[in-house]
This record gives C-alpha cells, sequence and structure tokens, in this order.
C-alpha cells in the first residue's frame, strides 16, 4: 500500500511537459531550431518568441493545434472599431492560412490551425505558411499601425 501511494505522489508530481500540447517537447524542439524561444507555459500551451518572426502561442484545439498571435492594441482603438473592423476583414481577404480577429481584449489576434497529429515536415511546412501572414500585415500596415501598438 505504501508503495502505491508513493506511486500515486510521483505520479502526480509529473512536470507539466506531460500535460501540455500532445508532441510538446517535439514541437518545443523545433521552434527552437527555427531560432524561437520556446517553453512551456501554464501547462497547457507553448509560448514561443523570435526577433523577425510572428510571436507564437500554441496548445491542443479540436483535434490538431491551434497557432495563434497578438498584437495590442492601441488606447483609443476602440473609439474606432469600424475603421479596426475594416482593416481585419481587409487582412481576412489576402490570408491564406490563419484568420485575423479582434479579441475580447481589444486586440488583433491570428490563429492558424494545424490539423491532425503532429508530424515534423508537415508542421515545417504549415509554421511558413502562418509566418507568411507577415508580408500580409505588411501590405496593410499604413492602416493598420493606427489601431496596434
Amino acid at each position: 500500500m505504501k508503495n502505491t501511494l508513493v506511486l500515486l505522489l510521483c505520479l502526480l508530481a509529473t512536470p507539466a511537459l506531460a500535460e501540455g500540447p500532445a508532441h510538446a517537447r517535439e514541437i518545443i524542439r523545433q521552434l527552437q531550431s527555427l531560432g524561437y524561444q520556446a517553453e512551456l507555459e501554464g501547462g497547457d500551451q507553448i509560448r514561443a518568441t523570435h526577433g523577425d518572426r510572428l510571436n507564437l502561442q500554441l496548445k491542443d484545439f479540436r483535434g490538431g493545434i491551434l497557432v495563434a498571435s497578438y498584437f495590442g492594441h492601441k488606447p483609443d482603438a476602440g473609439k474606432h472599431r469600424s475603421g479596426f473592423l475594416e482593416v481585419v476583414n481587409r487582412l481576412n481577404r489576402g490570408a491564406v492560412a490563419a484568420r485575423f480577429y479582434i479579441d475580447e481584449d481589444g486586440d488583433l489576434a491570428i490563429e492558424g490551425w494545424y490539423p491532425g497529429e503532429y508530424e515534423p515536415e508537415r508542421f515545417a511546412v504549415f509554421l511558413r505558411a502562418f509566418d507568411d501572414e507577415r508580408d500580409n500585415l505588411v501590405r496593410n500596415l499604413d492602416r493598420l499601425g493606427r489601431y496596434i501598438e
């Protein structure tokens, strides 16, 4: 009985990485090989930052991996919501691997969904396509700059 209790306590003390996205260790390693600083955050998602690419948050979602990036809004962006929404609609018209929206905090969110199980080669293709959304942002920066920081 004592051994069973010790085993149970050891299992409960397992690092949070075991509770994170499926294949979290492999995903983190792949992101790090691309120059990201990546780590498990809060036990259920991966946060990855990069000096030249979109910063990412990754988590399991509906049988795949949801990848998101956020841009804070300027203090007066809410006063010009219709203009902000027009820019977001323009971003969505040009989007290939993501959707753009204004989240509940008023920030610009970009999300892409990678379907199915993690496979390094397919995930690399997905990440390149998601990262290409930066070009979409750059094309709209003159309009977007009025709303995001």
